[in-house]
């Protein structure tokens, strides 16, 4: 879901996974005919080391997909008991904006095979004028299109002004190399053996035209690669070297051509794109070796191993196959686990076949520890992920047996969330701050407590004029629609998008800066809006049309089902109030409401009923005036508002949450018909550390809210839902970074849908609303 915080902190998502079964000796593509079932389970992660959900994740074999899930909220992924070969599986990842990208592992037959991995973006990097060629540069490395060089898909020929490019270049001497990398270092020759490869360097590259339509290179044209060699690769680099492309119908990298050596760089030319990887074939050998703290085997620790990455088992044990006859270093690196570190150790090239058991590797500092099992609806232990959020992000960890000992940071408030295998969640579970070396066995976690993982949409404002923020969000009904308003470099808008798809559907034009969404009907057929100061109007939300004004209107409600419209007139005193026809916006009658002061309208109250707000210095009235009888029904009081603790209404009106000035950090709500408190006790603002402070609400109809603090000194708690009665835990809602904070909370009416403004993490300028389906 700053679903982390602007961090580099995954690929790493501190991942605490079992091993996967390695094995000593090549591996071959178990063309044999042997299969095992293992569950293969992961985390994806874009470039900024954010979790990306939404990726398909398929298993293939020779081409052919086996099993495929997507990726939840968290960017982890569990498909239980897949048939794969025995000698190695492969999985394919995609996603709309990003390269495609994939792994391969040894499969630990009945265990889980656990795969983590970092996608790509696939946006234009570079443009070529496809009638002359050109050079573009990729960091270092660099590709030569010549002349006339592009076709479509279909092999005619390109005639656009433009041929846009993609193109990623992975250099090997990099930590973050391997989170990328294709596959993994399995490789087939030109005569059908197959070896290990040590990489010199990865080129991706992807050609689209305008459109977005896959361009391809003529036949009898080449591109030209231009390879750095790192200075620490220089004194091995051999005179040529193999070129090798990605198959993604092996699942493993084919030889394809010669790259030279010319000065301290790598020239070869290629016929075809796909990912080009400029490698020395070799023979390995296998280093095996344990993480430890006091003594105690460490699971779920990313080693890097020279050019290769493996996750320590359940014991802290590892192994990898290297390259024979080439030092390297095995390392803990601190961005891939949670700021853990140790010591490196230094490794001389092994020979052939040799195993070599290295010493065990000591963290600096050790972690904290916490424990527990995830049950199903039967109270029985079920496969499943484990969620730690933490101040650095999150930590991730699979079980088979439901039973899980997960490595967390110590110093840090946690929140534990668990999802059983296909998908169901358990109730959060708050831990206060614990110490390093600290163990915790927080018990059972039923994945029977809070139904499936919410879906969220992302939609994002389509202009990109300076200084375009968004300031309120409006959701119709049924939640496919959201009303944005706000402004663009100080000229304010009305639009409307699309939820799912995220597109706009229309501009409304609005008088001034008072303007913004009020209400729809039922059928989301009509919206009424602020069109300015003194000015309501109703319009077709689709279109934009206005269908009718209604003038010396400061605010208004429309009815349900369209029939008429409510509005208070501030010009006079006392305040009136008047009903306006929804077929065409004409008088229909002014109500005899006459009391005194400046009242706020909160909305409608019932099918009959307005609502409005009278504030004082000490207490606050609230009174509902029946439209239909033209009467007054209430009179209350509740505590006073003021502008940091002001009203938070439920859609329906019938539910207020008042924050307490006088103690920060405490929020209460209220019957707006009868005053009566509801909560039993005032509810206490959730945040990471424990310091009392305001936050940003939303009320639903179900007797349900939501919550989150905001502060400029930590990064928040994400929104999380609660009941209002006892204020129980319900969801805590997927974000986009760790540090996402939110303005502006809207239920939809059936409590389904709830949209939140996504307030950036510098400027003032917000873009971007998110919408949780919570139901």
């Amino acid at each position: 879901m700053k679903y982390i915080r602007i961090l580099s902190i995954l690929p790493l998502l501190m991942l605490v996974f079992s091993a996967c079964k390695v094995s000593d000796s090549p591996t071959t593509s178990g063309t044999d005919g042997t299969t095992i079932s293992t569950t293969i389970a992961g985390v994806i992660t874009d470039e900024l080391g954010q979790p990306l959900a939404g990726v398909d994740v398929a298993v293939s074999v020779n081409g052919t997909v086996k099993i495929s899930t997507k990726t939840n909220k968290f960017g982890s992924f569990m498909m239980l008991n897949a048939n794969v070969p025995s000698s190695r599986c492969f999985i394919l990842c995609k996603k709309s904006g990003y390269f495609t990208g994939s792994r391969a592992e040894i499969p630990n037959a009945g265990g889980i095979t656990e795969m983590r991995l970092t996608m790509q973006s696939n946006a234009t990097t570079h443009t070529v004028n496809p009638t002359s060629g050109g050079t573009i540069s990729v960091g270092n490395a660099t590709v030569s299109f010549p002349p006339n060089a592009f076709v479509t898909s279909s092999g005619t020929a390109f005639t656009g002004s433009t041929a846009n490019i993609s193109a990623k270049f992975l250099d090997p001497t990099k930590p973050t190399f391997y989170n990328s990398f294709a596959g993994d270092m399995t490789a087939t020759r030109t005569d059908g053996s197959q070896t290990e490869l040590r990489s010199f360097g990865v080129l991706r590259v992807e050609i689209k035209d305008a459109s977005g339509n896959e361009l391809k290179l003529a036949t009898g044209k080449t591109a030209t690669l231009t390879y750095p060699i790192a200075v620490s690769m220089q004194k091995d680099a051999p005179a040529s070297i193999p070129l090798w492309h990605f198959n993604e119908t092996l699942g493993m990298w084919k030889e394809e051509g010669i790259a030279t050596k010319t000065g301290n760089t790598y020239t070869g030319e290629v016929s075809h794109f796909s990912e080009w990887n400029c490698d020395v074939p070799e023979r390995t050998g296998t280093i095996k070796g344990r993480v430890v703290c006091n003594g105690e085997g460490v699971a779920g620790m990313y080693v890097t191993v020279g050019q290769r990455k493996v996750v320590t088992d359940s014991g802290g044990y590892y192994s990898r196959r290297v390259p024979m006859n080439v030092d390297f270093t095995v390392s803990i690196t601190p961005s891939d686990n949670g700021g853990l570190t140790a010591p490196d150790i230094n490794v001389t090239g092994l020979s052939p076949n040799e195993i070599r058991t290295l010493a065990d590797i000591q963290l600096t500092v050790c972690p904290a520890m916490i424990t527990g099992t995830i049950v199903d609806c039967n109270s029985a232990p079920v496969a499943g992920t484990v969620v730690v959020t933490h101040s650095s992000g999150y930590s991730i960890y699979f079980t088979m047996t439901g039973k899980f000992k997960i490595r967390v940071p110590s110093g840090s408030a946690l929140t534990v969330e668990a999802t059983t295998f296909d998908g169901r969640l358990g109730l959060p579970v708050s831990i206060p701050m614990i110490n390093s070396g600290d163990k915790i066995d927080i018990g059972v976690i039923s994945g029977c407590e809070n139904g499936i993982s919410a879906e969220y949409y992302d939609v994002n404002l389509e202009s990109t004029i300076n200084n375009s923020s968004v300031q309120n969000a409006l959701l119709s009904p049924d939640g496919s629609l959201v009303v944005m308003s706000g402004y663009h470099n100080n000229i304010n808008f009305i639009e409307v998008y699309n939820v799912k798809t995220g597109i706009k559907l229309t501009n409304i034009p609005v008088k001034d800066s008072s303007t913004g969404a009020v209400n729809f009907t039922t059928d989301g057929s009509k919206l009424l809006i602020h069109y300015g100061y003194d000015t309501m109007c109703v319009v077709n939300p689709q279109t934009g049309v206005i269908l009718y004004k209604i003038g010396k209107a400061y605010d208004g409600r429309m009815l349900p089902d369209g029939s008429a419209i409510i509005a208070m007139d501030k010009y006079n005193y006392p305040v009136k109030l008047s009903m306006y026809s929804g077929v065409d916006g004409s008088k229909i009658k002014d109500l005899s409401y006459a009391e005194q002061g400046n009242p706020t309208m909160g909305g409608l109250l019932g099918s009959s009923q307005i609502l409005l707000i009278l504030q004082s210095n000490t207490l606050s009235r609230l009174y509902a005036w029946d439209f239909i009888s033209d009467t007054k029904t209430s009179d209350i009081t509740v505590p006073a508002l003021n502008y940091y603790n002001s009203a938070v209404l439920s859609p329906d009106c019938s539910v207020m949450a008042i924050q307490d000035w006088n103690n920060p950090g405490t929020v209460n709500f209220f019957n707006t018909a009868t005053g009566a408190k509801l909560n039993s006790s005032p509810f206490s603002v959730p945040d990471s550390i424990n310091r009392k402070q305001t936050a940003i609400i939303g009320v639903a109809n179900d007797n349900t809210f939501v919550i989150q603090a905001i502060s400029d000194w930590q990064s928040p708690v994400p929104p999380t839902t609660y009941t209002i009665p006892n204020g129980a835990i319900q969801k805590i809602l997927a974000v986009p970074t760790v540090s996402s904070k939110f303005t502006n909370f809207n239920y939809t009416t059936d409590s389904r849908y709830l949209s939140g403004i996504l307030y950036p993490s510098s400027g003032n300028y917000s873009t971007s609303v998110r919408v949780w389906k919570l139901k």
